[in-house]
């Protein structure tokens, strides 16, 4: 960084699975790509099986389908697949019909039906 090559730094960062701290340079070097730096560290939670934290680091990242998708095939949580559910826009059709196959398929028959209900059908 002190030689005028900030992206390198955060690289670095980003490399030793430091995301606290390639997000503070990040910020401070005026990078503003948090939103990828945030994929990333989904993309490496989901590598070492933290799906917990993979799916709320897709969500916080914007990458809902994603989030989704492992939450209902790999972490199986039916509640915290609920309460996606219920915060999606009843405009986000692809994910409220992927919540609703997921939790249909996960035993959770009335959060399904109440992911269609929201949808319409």
């Amino acid at each position: 960084a002190k030689v005028g090559r900030p992206e390198r730094a955060v690289a670095m960062f980003t490399d030793l699975r430091q995301w606290e701290e390639a997000r503070a340079f990040s910020g401070t070097a005026g990078l503003a790509n948090l939103g990828e730096l945030a994929r990333k560290q989904a993309e490496w939670a989901e590598e070492v099986n933290d799906w917990r934290s993979a799916s709320e680091t897709y969500l916080a990242a914007g990458d809902t389908l994603r989030a989704i998708r492992l939450i209902g095939e790999r972490g199986g949580d039916m509640r915290k697949l609920t309460e996606v559910m219920r915060a999606q826009p009843q405009t986000a059709r692809e994910e409220l019909m992927l919540c609703a196959q997921l939790l249909k398929k996960g035993g959770a028959p009335a959060a399904a039906k109440e992911a269609l209900a929201k949808l319409g059908d």
